[in-house]
């Protein structure tokens, strides 16, 4: 089903949101710890994906932040300029309008608000930053920086270098009567056949789209005989950075390269594939055949060593699959019950014996069904716990709190319906110990307690519930004060408490 974005919204919103998260995440590490070349490259990374995959879809107004961020983040990278709070917070208002772009295409709409006055802030930071450099040139330094710079030594980004350790490229295999069929085809176009290998740098998003694209170029000027994965494998969707495929055309090498060559490709491999000896190789094909070596089951276990591990499934999905096994079982009750009359009516028989066997054979099989599929629906808590950090950053600014956030019980497995749901609960829970539990540094270094006040997160299973509480080592609640407010409220008189 398309979205705003047409046929690619589902992908995007699936791409962006672990790369907002991972965002986040690098961004809040950062402001504890200036001086960790690894948390710039992971922010760098992230920006890098989303200027490309913004871009890909449409969305120029995030592609132009992003790509403004990429910059300066790359002269950081450098050495060129130095990490202070005020470029913490403008990379955070970055973040932020982000998220409303993405939070927009969610929601079916397409945010094409002007960024020009975030990316002038960069902008800003980055001259300040230049001016104070060339001043600090002129000027005997009189103190050590408030700045912490980032080392100079900071490894060059990994997407930066060629791929190295691919395996040899190796021409996908045709049939003899493919082949025949690649000749005729050569025949009438007047063209060549050439086998290609498209590599991808690791981090690109939306690989599977990416290929689509590249094929999609190819189209208008070659004929794509066959392809490894599929172009239906490629809509689904793949996690591998390389394809093969052959095409038929007309045009030189040359120009086939310039047409793949698109945005986060790294490496083409071109050859031209010679069909009369294909024709020999065809004939050995046979003879294997003749000898019972199965060779599609020798292609397949090669396949599937480039196989991704995982895959995006929607919740939609997993519910109708769902359903479908309770009708499963229902059904299976009712071909019980049969056997229960037939047994009753006629007595037991060797027949019925075996159609018991398969009865609950086939109860075993849907209770299995079931719960694997109840298990695929179960997340980790973590995936919620972990944005509250940011929400926590927040309220400690805008309070003059200090306060650490604990997070306890992260691996805590729940079903993703409720981990979606119980987000914005969580959210207000965590406000409230902020803001009337957790006192100033001034009144809690008065009560002899630590000025940082500590509010904890934790997730556990009791028995067959799963608990999740929160802690503060605030003042407490006030009771004379909550009573007043429930009997304004009209919700209890001060009689009755």
């Amino acid at each position: 089903m398309s979205g705003i974005l047409g046929e690619y919204t589902e992908d995007f919103l699936e791409e962006s949101e672990d790369q907002i998260e991972e965002l986040n995440a690098n961004l809040l590490k950062l402001e504890n710890d200036h001086s960790d070349p690894e948390i710039i490259n992971d922010i760098f990374r992230a920006a890098h994906s989303l200027k490309s995959s913004s871009a890909f879809v449409g969305l120029y107004n995030l592609s132009d932040l992003a790509h403004k961020m990429e910059n300066l983040l790359q002269k950081i990278r450098e050495g060129k300029l130095s990490i202070e709070r005020s470029l913490v917070n403008l990379l955070f208002e970055c973040f932020d309008l982000i998220k409303v772009v993405i939070d927009a295409v969610g929601r079916g709409e397409k945010n094409e608000s002007s960024f020009s006055d975030m990316i002038q802030k960069l902008e800003n930071y980055e001259k300040s930053q230049s001016s104070g450099a060339a001043a600090a040139q002129t000027q005997p330094k009189t103190k050590a920086p408030e700045v912490v710079p980032v080392s100079m030594e900071v490894p060059i980004q990994k997407e930066e270098t060629p791929v190295t350790n691919l395996e040899p490229f190796v021409p996908i295999d045709l049939q003899e009567s493919e082949l025949r069929e690649v000749e005729e085809e050569i025949k009438v176009r007047n063209g060549r056949a050439f086998d290609i290998r498209v590599t991808l740098k690791k981090e690109t998003p939306m690989k599977g789209l990416r290929f689509t694209l590249i094929l999609q170029n190819l189209k208008l000027n070659a004929a794509i005989y066959k392809c490894n994965p599929d172009m239906e494998s490629l809509e689904r969707g793949i996690d591998q950075n390389f394809i093969n495929f052959l095409v038929i055309t007309q045009i030189n090498e040359a120009e086939l390269r310039r047409l793949i060559q698109v945005d986060m490709v790294e490496q083409i491999d071109v050859l031209v594939r010679n069909i009369q000896n294909n024709f020999q190789n065809a004939k050995s094909d046979s003879a294997i055949a003749d000898g019972k070596i199965d060779r599609a089951n020798i292609q397949d276990r090669d396949s599937d060593k480039s196989v991704s591990k995982s895959i995006k499934v929607s919740s939609e999905k997993l519910d109708q699959l769902m359903n479908n096994v309770g009708e499963l079982v229902i059904t299976n009750s009712g071909f019980q019950k049969i056997y229960d009359d037939l047994v009753r009516n006629f007595g037991d028989d060797t027949i019925f014996a075996e159609l018991k066997s398969k009865v609950d054979q086939i109860n075993r099989i849907s209770k299995d069904l079931q719960t694997g599929i109840m298990n695929t629906r179960m997340v980790p808590i973590g995936t919620v716990f972990n944005r509250f950090s940011r929400l926590v950053r927040d309220l400690s600014m805008e309070t003059d709190k200090k306060v650490q956030l604990i997070l306890l019980g992260e691996n805590t497995e729940l079903d993703k319906k409720v981990v979606d749901m119980i987000g914005e609960p969580l959210m207000h829970l965590i406000r409230n110990s902020i803001d009337h539990g957790i006192e100033t540094p001034a009144e809690r270094l008065k009560s002899g307690k630590s000025e940082t006040g500590t509010v904890e997160l934790n997730a556990y299973q009791g028995g067959n519930n799963i608990m999740v509480e929160i802690k503060d080592d605030g003042k407490g609640l006030n009771k004379a004060r909550i009573l007043k407010k429930a009997i304004e409220n009209g919700l209890t008189t001060a009689s009755d408490s």
